[in-house]
């Protein structure tokens, strides 16, 4: 169907959205989940920061500076 491509498939919204629910149903079809907000916290906690906003915005900066 895709071609040997991949697809990605991304969410925003404000809070009561959906996208936990589109989370759950791409996870139920088991298909991999990637949650930003724990990469940065997780990116975090490797550094040594404490999650504070003020550290996890830093880091988001700085993935998005790196990462796009």
């Amino acid at each position: 169907m895709t071609g040997g491509r991949k697809i990605l498939i991304g969410t925003a919204g404000m809070p009561g959205a959906g996208k936990d629910t589109v989370k759950k149903v791409v996870q139920k079809l088991g298909l991999p989940v990637v949650v930003m907000g724990d990469e940065v916290r997780s990116e975090a906690k490797r550094k040594g920061l404490a999650i504070t906003p003020e550290n996890l915005g830093e880091v988001m900066l700085e993935m998005r500076k790196k990462e796009g």
